[in-house]
């Protein structure tokens, strides 16, 4: 039974990882949202249930996924500043246009 909540901490860290990876950042915010909370709850009421090794695991597991995270996080935003840019600059260029006509 106490696997479970670590299996479960785990899995639902695993699938954050893989709606950031597919760029579902809608469902990313919704469950980070919730996410200190749940690893803060798993700590304090399942936490001293486990052998430190897995502990120790685990923790190095949840590191990794806050990890590549990040990167993902990173690499989405230079994403939309860059999409961002190029509709400025395209804005730019349909207002040059619309002026060299009056």
């Amino acid at each position: 039974m106490k696997n479970d909540a670590l299996n479960t901490l785990l899995a639902q860290h695993a699938q954050l990882l893989k709606a950031a990876e597919s760029g579902d950042w809608a469902t990313v915010s919704d469950v980070a949202a919730k996410r200190q909370q749940q690893i803060e709850q798993f700590y304090q009421n399942h936490g001293a249930q486990y052998p430190a090794r897995k502990i120790e695991a685990a923790t190095r597991e949840l590191l990794r996924i806050n990890e590549r995270l990040s990167i993902l996080a990173t690499q989405a935003r230079g994403e939309a500043q860059a999409a961002l840019a190029s509709l400025g600059r395209g804005r730019r260029a349909v207002d040059a246009y619309k002026k060299s006509w009056q």
